[in-house]
């Protein structure tokens, strides 16, 4: 399935993926604030990064639409100022914070998410679409550091960030992903404007 943000609505669209291309969209209205990211979960929930609202909402699939959404963490008093957003298998929240230039997860406790949220890394500026892979290592665009990082999960306690990837003098970073095979990709932009991918296979 195939879902696009709509920021100046603001709207989420999903396009199902049918046996011969994608169906009729679904849409879900979003609180007006400056959503800039998503995540989608194993069973289509969907969450939403919004800047302007400072928070990280889910909106949840029915199996026949979406439903309203619900906050799954605000800026309260931390002032919260969310640049993206991931989801892992057991339904855990994780964003990055570009206040506070940190990675924050939000536990789901199986029934709700929690009010303690736990700093999974932090010393980045304007951090951006963090990535969690199976193994629950966490990799984030440090984009004011110019650097992509991988903050690794030690089985009880989050590591020390690590640079796996920086660009070229004078080019940035535009984006960054991860498959289902933990294979990394960068996507950057040389000085004279043009694009082009980066890929790091995983190996055990």
């Amino acid at each position: 399935n195939l879902y696009v943000l709509e920021s100046r609505t603001p709207q989420l669209v999903k396009f199902p993926r049918m046996s011969s291309g994608y169906g009729s969209p679904a849409a879900a209205g979003l609180s007006a604030g400056n959503p800039v990211d998503i995540a989608v979960d194993g069973a289509g929930n969907v969450y939403v990064a919004d800047s302007g609202l400072g928070a990280v909402v889910e909106v949840p699939w029915t199996g026949t639409g979406y439903g309203a959404q619900t906050t799954v963490i605000s800026a309260g008093t931390a002032g919260y100022v969310p640049t993206g957003v991931a989801v892992d298998a057991s339904g855990n929240a994780y964003f990055t914070d570009s206040n506070s230039g940190t990675v924050v997860k939000v536990p789901w406790t199986g029934s709700a998410y929690s009010s303690t949220v736990v700093t999974v890394g932090s010393g980045f500026t304007q951090p951006l679409l963090p990535n969690v892979d199976a193994a629950g290592n966490v990799y984030v665009e440090d984009s004011g550091n110019a650097r992509a990082a991988e903050i690794p999960w030690t089985g009880s306690s989050y590591g020390t960030p690590t640079t796996f990837y920086s660009p070229a003098t004078g080019d940035t970073l535009e984006g960054l992903g991860l498959d289902t095979g933990r294979n990394l990709y960068v996507l950057y932009k040389n000085s004279g404007g043009t694009y082009g991918t980066w890929k790091e296979d995983y190996a055990d």
